[in-house]
Formats: structure tokens, sequence, C-alpha cells
């Protein structure tokens, strides 16, 4: 069985406050792209896990980690085996979900496999148990996240963006950037406005409200080059110099910057204007009923 794991992109990202327990309750909207990795997965009699990434043949990698998650919530699976192969193509520590991705992939595919029979709210459980976005990806679609990652919703929409990607070629550590983070917000404007625009078609409502409150955090401990604030500004200037609709945020916690675009010529434009900064850009739009 070969299954595509596809990206995301957090079009808003709202961090509301941070728990007792030290994880943050957020809420976010997040888009599947057209970026994936491919999983090959098939039965063995035991677990098998390769990579054409070897850095990340380790326990680990949260396709590991979920198979754990179904066999110590499930017993009856606990002697279960699988093969499986991954070939990386999202980088990670990049804010694109790849890892959670994977790791959504093969519970849905192991979930067939192994016969489990679960209900998405089973699915759900023990895809929060691996990370805090794996859920959404159970959607395969466009959806909201709230919570933890234990709320998470589909969000019914036509409307098809466009995404130039810029990859700064490093990772960022997410724990680093919640700890450095001190933005707090319970204003759910930007969200409502969001969820009104992809409800409507309103693609100008969707790109308006695009936010990410850990792009301060990040950008504070950000010492790799190009800068990640870089980037946002080279992105809007162009936008704004080529008088088109569109705008440059950060996709999680970094540290890919991306620009949403309502056409896809206007992403090429600035694809092409962007070319004498020799980032690595690509053009990709929003994957529907992955």
């Amino acid at each position: 069985m070969k299954i595509k794991a596809y990206a995301k992109v957090n079009l808003a990202l709202k961090v509301i406050n941070k728990r007792e327990d030290g994880y943050h309750n957020l809420s976010t909207i997040m888009d599947l792209i057209d970026l994936y990795d491919a999983i090959y997965i098939s039965k063995c009699k035991e677990i098998r896990f390769s990579c054409n990434d070897k850095t990340l043949e380790n326990d680990n990698n949260l396709i590991l980690k979920a198979i754990r998650a179904i066999k110590e919530a499930y017993p009856s699976v606990s002697t279960n085996g699988a093969s499986i192969k991954l070939i990386k193509n999202i980088p990670y520590g990049a804010g694109l979900g790849g890892g959670s991705s994977d790791a959504a992939s093969v519970i849905l595919a192991l979930n067939k496999i192994w016969k489990l029979g679960l209900s998405f709210e089973e699915l759900v459980q023990v895809a929060l148990s691996v990370g805090s976005d794996v859920p959404f990806f159970l959607l395969k679609g466009l959806g909201i996240l709230s919570g933890i990652g234990e709320n998470v919703n589909h969000i019914d929409s036509k409307a098809k963006l466009y995404y130039l990607l810029v990859l700064p070629g490093y990772p960022t550590s997410t724990k680093d950037v919640y700890e450095a983070n001190k933005i707090y917000s319970n204003d759910y404007t930007n969200i409502d406005n969001m969820i009104r625009g992809f409800h409507f078609d309103d693609k100008d409502m969707i790109v308006d409200n695009m936010i990410n409150d850990l792009e301060e955090a990040t950008i504070s401990i950000n010492s790799e080059r190009p800068k990640i604030i870089d980037i946002i500004n080279d992105l809007d200037g162009l936008i704004k110099e080529k008088g088109i609709h569109a705008k440059a945020i950060m996709s999680g916690s970094g540290s890919t910057v991306f620009a949403a675009f309502k056409e896809l010529n206007d992403a090429k434009i600035i694809k092409d204007a962007l070319s004498y900064k020799n980032y690595n850009a690509i053009i990709t739009s929003s994957k529907r009923n992955a």
C-alpha cells in the first residue's frame, strides 16, 4: 500500500494561554497542501521501519511512536507487525507537519490493515497521544484545531489557495519557540473571520486574516540564515511592489515562511521576482479530500 502523507500550513495560529501542565491551548486553522512524504506499508510478522533519510530511523520517529500508541491502547494487536518504508520529502522542523502527517497516515493505514475498526473519535485519541497536531491530519483537508489538539473539526470549503513556500534549510525547535513565546490572547477575530471567508469563498477575507502568534518568539531566537524576518519582509515587499493581494507569514513554529495567493499566476510572479535572493522556494496549493 502506498500512502501520500501531505504537509500543512497554518493560515491562522492563536496561542490562547499556557496550561498548568506546561502545554499550550491553541486555536489554529490549517490547510493541507500538495507536498507529501511517500509511505509504503504492508503486512509483516514484525515491525520493520526504514527511511531514505537514515537520521530519521530512530525510536523518536513519530511513525514508530504512533505504532507504540496503537499497541498500548489496543493490546489485541500488541504482537502485530508491519513493514513501513518512508520516503521523506517534507523537511522536518519546518512547521509543515511532516512527521505528524506521517504518523496520522500510519494510524489510518494500520486501522485498516490490522482491522481495528476504530471510530474517528478513537483515532483522534491515539493521534493526540503522539502529537498535538497529529489529529488534524486525520481530516485529510482543511480544518480547525483547538485546545491542545483534542478538538479537531473539518471546515467545508471550495476555496482553493496557492502557496509560495520559502524553505530556509534549517529546523526550528518547537519546544524552544514555545518557551520564548510571550504572546497570549483569547481574541478569536482572525479565526472567526477566516472561517467566514472559507464558508463564503471570500479569498480576500481569508488572506487578510492570516496571523501567527508564534512569529515573534521564533524570530527572537532565530540566529540562522536566511533569517525568517528577512524572508517575510522580502515577500511582503515584493507583494506590495507588484500590487498583488497576498500576505506572508510563518507556518507553525517555523522555519518555513509562506505567502498565500488567490491565483496561481500571482504566486509565479512573486517566485520569479524573488529569484535574485536564491531562496529555496516552491509553489504548491490547497489539497482537498486527500
